[in-house]
Formats: C-alpha cells, sequence, structure tokens
C-alpha cells in the first residue's frame, strides 16, 4: 500500500524501511520530496548541504511514520561562516567561550569581551567591530588587542597589639617576727674580783676595830 507524502523542504536523501508483499523488510533510498511512498518509516539522517564557501544548511536526523497521507515540513537550520583574524574569549549564547573563524548557527548571539588578564601585572584590552552581534549571515569580524601592564600593588600589612592588663590584688599576710635580744654578760676580769676581795676584807677589819674601840671606852 502506498501513502502520498506532502513534503515541504528542499530533496535531502532519506531511506524508506517497509514490509513486501512477501512479509519481507525493505530498505529503499530515495531522494525525498512530495510523492507517493509505501507505508512504512521514512528515515532522514543527519546531513549537511553546501550552498557556498559561507552558507552551509544542516539537517538533524527525522523520522516519519508513513501510515496514511502524511504532510510533513523539514526541520533544518542555517549555518553562516563567520571570520575572526583572531581567536578571542568572548560570551557565545550566554556562556563563557572563544570566538574562532567558523559556522556559526543563524540567531547565535556574541559579545566580545572588551579585556582578559592574561598574567598576575597584564591585561589585554580588546576591540572588536562589532563587538556584540546576533549571526544573520557571512559576516567579518575585526579584532585588535594591547597589552597592557599594570603596577603591583603594593599590600599594607596593619599588625595589631593586643595588650591585656591583669590587676592582681595582693592581701598581705600577718608575719610575726620574734626578736631575741640577748644582753651580753660582762664578766669581771680576775684581778679585780681579788681587788674586790682585799677591799672587803679592809673593810671588815676596820669595822671590826672601830666596834672594840667603842667598847673599850
Amino acid at each position: 500500500m502506498y501513502w502520498l507524502l506532502q513534503y515541504v523542504g528542499f530533496p535531502v536523501t532519506a531511506y524508506v524501511t517497509y514490509i513486501t508483499p512477501f512479509n519481507q523488510t525493505a530498505v529503499e533510498r530515495v531522494v525525498l520530496q512530495t510523492g507517493y511512498y509505501p507505508q512504512g518509516v521514512v528515515t532522514i539522517p543527519e546531513q549537511v548541504y553546501v550552498v557556498n564557501s559561507t552558507t552551509e544548511v544542516y539537517v538533524p536526523r527525522q523520522v516519519i511514520n508513513l501510515t496514511g497521507v502524511t504532510a510533513y515540513t523539514l526541520g533544518y537550520t542555517y549555518y553562516y561562516y563567520v571570520s575572526v583574524n583572531q581567536p578571542v574569549p568572548a560570551v557565545i549564547n550566554g556562556k563563557p567561550g572563544i570566538l574562532t573563524s567558523g559556522f556559526y548557527p543563524v540567531g547565535t548571539t556574541v559579545v566580545v569581551n572588551s579585556s582578559e588578564v592574561v598574567g598576575p601585572y597584564a591585561v589585554l584590552e580588546i576591540t572588536a567591530v562589532p563587538q556584540v552581534f546576533t549571526v544573520s549571515g557571512p559576516m567579518t569580524v575585526k579584532i585588535s588587542t594591547k597589552l597592557v601592564y599594570t603596577a603591583p600593588t603594593a599590600t599594607t600589612t596593619t599588625t595589631a597589639t593586643v595588650t591585656s592588663t591583669t590587676t592582681v590584688t595582693a592581701t598581705p599576710t600577718p608575719v610575726t617576727v620574734t626578736t631575741t635580744i640577748t644582753t651580753p654578760v660582762v664578766k669581771s676580769p680576775a684581778w679585780m674580783v681579788a681587788l674586790l676581795i682585799v677591799l672587803a676584807v679592809l673593810a671588815a677589819v676596820a669595822v671590826a676595830l672601830y666596834v672594840v674601840e667603842r667598847v673599850g671606852k
């Protein structure tokens, strides 16, 4: 059984898989366009068509189930060549990347970075014409760069000294001091002792004589 495929798009290579009257699976390669095809599955493989040196058409893999009259529009995307005289960092479709010469899908947004740090003391200044663009056809981006050196920044180190003062109150403990004063004992020399004894004897004799004299009278 054959069904009409109402196809919208340019001719592409496709494969039709169907069951033959003898109940066997057959695969037929065709150039897809509007027409009648056996009931089955039409597979369009991924392919790229080169229109010219700056334009390509990308066709992703697609599958058509043909079980009746079917209308189908081919899905594809145009790619255009963007020429860049030197690779530069850029934000492509919202993500950081590198812009280089090549094919980009239509609608791609590009923002070329205005500068890029390339070392601890060096910055690459970037000028692009255009700096911001959306791919809508073949185009050329002119890039110019300038390497600028920056002086190292002096680092100031601040040292903070924290002084902690601790007050210690000491309670004096009474200390009892016992002072022993020793009075030296002065011993008289021996001759002085003998003299004193003699004087004492003489005194006794004198007293005795006085007494005897008084008694005699």
